[in-house]
């Protein structure tokens, strides 16, 4: 689907670099609409033939995902709802209905497979007739906003409008919303936005993913802005177990296994990371993998091995030396912000103490003062 939205951007740009060149000249290349003309169709019956996957397939890619229990239960009960109704529709005729809004909000922490649900929900969404196309647009704060008047709303339309049939996924959209800075035009994309949604509701969805208490203030940044993400849905961390089945799913897909013992390392080097506050779910994993990877290919270039070596993460291969932080037992201390409790930590910069509530969106750092947190 990536391919299929390169060419039809390098279609648009072409058919737009035509217009331009006849606005500043008398010159007119009549032979220009058919050549667009037959190029284009030539790339949408080479599009139709590629790999399309079906609904089951689809569903199946979803449910294999690591976790996500609550996150895949919701999905279904969408799902579930719009099926039922498209049934109810092709039994009774007379069934007159505005179609609902499907826009979401994704709160959670990163790495915990926010965009991977989103490109499979795009795709499922057209199996099921609810958009025509079914591709993923993905953007950020830097995608729909300008940098002088105009160009935010010129930017937003653009970005909007080629998802259309498909979905809109916004990373951090709680970075639209900056106060009332008059010098920001972060409103004006949200406005933008609002309008484009409600205008091409029948074929597009929007899905705004961000952490959690951020994802708030940004729905009470604009009135309408609730009404229009009906749908919200928690994307929780992975537990250290989880972590470690998305570990081994990275090595057989390189036909890489781990011993035991290096498995084992990797487990208590998660439980340790999960306490960070920069902790990054599947994305921590990765990092973890690609270093073990490294690591391996250090070992086995310092000497002769079978074979077997070379599909094989050993202990010593998971070296675990450069954690950046190192966790304390937990003192009697209680985080002003939310009561929770804080944890004494070793980072980069000496010792430091950290809200253990962080995962739920609790972020408090105080400084260390004589082996106790540092309150004022």
């Amino acid at each position: 689907w990536n391919n299929r939205l390169k060419r039809k951007y390098y279609a648009s740009q072409k058919h737009k670099n035509y217009k331009s060149y006849n606005k500043n000249s008398n010159y007119k290349n009549t032979n220009y609409n058919t050549k667009l003309k037959k190029e284009t169709e030539s790339e949408n019956k080479k599009a139709v033939s590629e790999k399309r996957k079906s609904y089951q397939e689809l569903m199946n890619e979803l449910n294999d995902l690591t976790g996500l229990n609550s996150v895949k239960k919701q999905v279904q009960g969408m799902i579930n709802h719009i099926n039922v109704e498209k049934r109810r529709r092709a039994i009774d005729k007379n069934i007159v209905s505005v179609k609902p809004m499907y826009n979401m909000i994704f709160s959670g922490n990163p790495g915990t497979g926010k965009t991977t649900v989103a490109r499979l929900l795009a795709e499922i969404f057209r199996e099921i007739g609810v958009v025509s196309k079914g591709h993923l647009i993905e953007t950020d704060r830097g995608g729909l906003v300008g940098q002088y008047v105009g160009e935010t709303a010129q930017k937003t339309r653009e970005i909007v409008e080629s998802a259309i049939g498909g979905v809109l996924f916004i990373d951090e959209a709680y970075s639209l919303y900056r106060g009332e800075s008059g010098n920001d035009y972060g409103q004006e994309a949200i406005d933008t936005l609002i309008k484009i949604m409600e205008d091409k509701r029948e074929d597009l969805i929007v899905i705004a993913a961000g952490y959690k208490d951020e994802m708030e203030i940004f729905i009470e940044a604009n009135p309408g802005l609730s009404s229009r993400f009906p749908i919200k849905i928690d994307f929780e961390d992975y537990t250290s177990e989880e972590m470690i089945s998305i570990l081994k799913t990275f090595g057989s897909k390189d036909k890489n296994s781990f011993e035991a013992e290096a498995l084992a390392e990797a487990y208590n080097y998660f439980e340790i990371v999960r306490e960070d506050y920069k902790f990054s779910n599947g994305r921590e994993v990765r990092n973890f993998y690609e270093k073990c990877i490294q690591n391996r290919s250090n070992r086995l270039s310092r000497g002769n091995y079978p074979d077997k070596e070379y599909f094989i993460i050993r202990k010593k291969d998971v070296v675990t030396d450069d954690l950046e932080v190192e966790v304390f037992k937990e003192a009697e201390y209680k985080c002003p912000k939310c009561e929770g409790h804080l944890v004494q930590r070793n980072g980069k910069n000496g010792i430091f103490w950290g809200c253990s509530n962080f995962r739920y969106g609790c972020r408090a750092t105080f400084s260390d003062k004589g082996g106790k947190p540092r309150l004022i």
